[in-house]
């Protein structure tokens, strides 16, 4: 369940700054629409659950805490 929720905030905070970026553009609707295909079944699956890179530590941090 937490995979799910860390995607679902990803998935929100990339749609917002897509969204105001797009609405200095004037493009109110493109904003708004832009990835609506992550909410699918076959995407929020393949990408939210089962490759949650997000929710994966990097190994950059791994290396760091050593």
């Amino acid at each position: 369940m937490k995979k799910h929720w860390q995607y679902l905030k990803y998935v929100f905070r990339h749609k917002w700054y897509v969204f105001w970026s797009c609405v200095e553009y004037g493009l109110f609707w493109r904003g708004l629409v832009h990835d609506l295909s992550k909410f699918t079944p076959e995407e929020w699956i393949q990408r939210g659950i089962s490759q949650c890179w997000r929710c994966r530590r990097q190994p950059d941090a791994v290396k760091t805490e050593k």
